[in-house]
């Protein structure tokens, strides 16, 4: 009784410790690298010209944004978000990075 007990705390505590390493495999946006001006340049008129949908991630925000670029006067551009309609003015040294959706 007393090893089968002991299997199981140990069978547990191995699952406990793969999931939470699991878990911090996934990527979070914060640790994304900051891209280099002209790279985040190069992406978003790529992604303006081709008209696929991106994810951008800002400076001081957790949460991503997803939808699709628009580019407006000077160096301003606009993102509508396609899930709620959201529309948000930026420039482009305000972001962290921009990444293709599939």
């Amino acid at each position: 009784m007393q090893n089968t007990q002991s299997y199981l705390t140990e069978i547990t505590n191995n699952v406990k410790h793969n999931y939470q390493k699991l878990l911090n495999v996934l990527p979070t946006h914060s640790s994304l690298a900051q891209m280099p001006y002209r790279q985040l340049h190069y992406f978003a008129d790529q992604a303006i010209d081709k008209t696929f949908p991106v994810t951008l991630t800002f400076n001081n925000d957790d949460t991503p944004v997803t939808g699709l670029l628009h580019h407006l006067k000077d160096e301003r551009y606009l993102i509508k978000e396609q899930a709620t309609n959201l529309t948000k003015l930026f420039f482009l040294n305000e972001l962290t990075a921009i990444q293709k959706c599939n």
